[in-house]
């Protein structure tokens, strides 16, 4: 027990001793560390036992059945993008356990999560369509939430395929694409794949921790991430990492993500670095994200009130009040038009009853 704990940092780890076993085994599934902490037992040298033993067994063979899927589902798309002419960047547990763990198989995931420019987000459907995936027709129009779901078939399993770097726009406005890619770093299982480079895969990691609710829902393993990002920053990392959380207001969000990495699992941060930046978040706006889950009308409101200049405000309003029409008629399952505005009127008289009990 006190071996497979040793992946904690001592706060959490003194915290969890007093447990059972079974208990402990149990809060490690659900913060989707249990494979790290097993394989993490196992390099200490440490028997594990019979039950502890079948439980790793059955994990890795899992993970590998889960590895291979994604590998073969990345096979298809990957170069399917590609003759669409569409760049694409693997994020999140797809890239991160190739590079960062001991074994990709450790870093389990629910989906395979890709981003590519908006611009290209009918030609990445396309690719999608050409590559055997089935979506549900109408998500690739949506410039609210900026991503699509496409279900594989032959493997079983998704592709999440997204168009901003966070669904919740003040988060993602800072980020461009281009920049992204020319940042990127290749992944060497896919020749026209990228992933994203250690400072952005940084900021991604915490966007999507903070922008996702509530927050008692969020696993430890996005930590984990974080953890084995920041272990590799140095000096002119630290900088530059500096540079793009000051310059995307976002450096409140850092301080704090880090500081809570920090509760979890042994990270050395240097306090100048994240002093400076809990004062800089005192003067952003995206702060709010620190609380609890906004109800539809605050976060749409928190949204129009932090977005940079009058231009993001309004295109992001049109996005959320007059979707395109190809994404409503999929979505409310019209045909004519006097059907599609019965729809328009449905989705206005739902987005009043969600603002009314908002209070300035």
């Amino acid at each position: 027990s006190a071996v497979i704990l040793d992946l904690l940092a001592p706060p959490r780890r003194a915290e969890w001793q007093s447990l059972s076993l079974s208990e402990q085994l149990e809060r490690l599934r659900r913060h989707r560390l249990l494979p790290v902490a097993l394989h993490h037992a196992r390099a200490a040298g440490a028997e594990l036992g019979a039950v502890l033993q079948g439980m790793w067994d059955s994990l890795l063979t899992s993970g590998r059945r889960q590895l291979a899927g994604d590998t073969a589902l990345l096979a298809r798309v990957i170069p399917a993008l590609a003759r669409r002419n569409c760049p694409v960047l693997l994020l999140k547990g797809a890239a991160l356990g190739r590079w960062l763990y001991p074994a990709p198989e450790l870093r389990l995931s629910s989906d395979v999560d890709l981003l590519v420019a908006p611009q290209r987000r009918l030609d990445a459907h396309a690719a999608m369509l050409d590559a055997g995936l089935k979506g549900d027709g109408y998500s690739q129009h949506d410039l609210a939430s900026n991503q699509a779901s496409y279900a594989d078939p032959v493997t079983q399993r998704q592709i999440d395929l997204h168009w901003a770097m966070s669904v919740v726009p003040e988060l993602a406005c800072g980020f461009d694409f281009a920049r992204l890619h020319e940042r990127a770093q290749p992944v060497a299982f896919a020749q026209d794949a990228r992933a994203l480079g250690r400072v952005d895969s940084i900021m991604h990691t915490v966007i999507h921790y903070r922008a996702h609710m509530p927050p008692q829902d969020r696993p430890a393993i996005w930590l984990y991430d974080l953890a084995l990002l920041v272990r590799g920053l140095d000096p002119p990392g630290w900088s530059q990492l500096d540079e793009s959380v000051r310059r995307a207001g976002l450096a409140g969000l850092h301080a704090a993500t880090l500081v809570e990495a920090a509760r979890w699992f042994p990270l050395e941060l240097p306090s100048g670095w994240i002093e400076q930046w809990q004062q800089a978040g005192h003067r952003e706006c995206t702060r709010g994200w620190l609380g609890g889950e906004p109800r539809a009308g605050q976060r749409l409101l928190r949204s129009l009130r932090c977005l940079p200049g009058l231009r993001p405000r309004l295109r992001y309003l049109r996005a959320r009040v007059f979707p395109a029409a190809a994404w409503m008629r999929g979505r409310y399952g019209v045909r004519s038009g006097w059907q599609l505005g019965l729809a328009y009127l449905r989705r206005w008289s739902g987005g009043l009853r969600r603002l009314l009990p908002v209070r300035a």
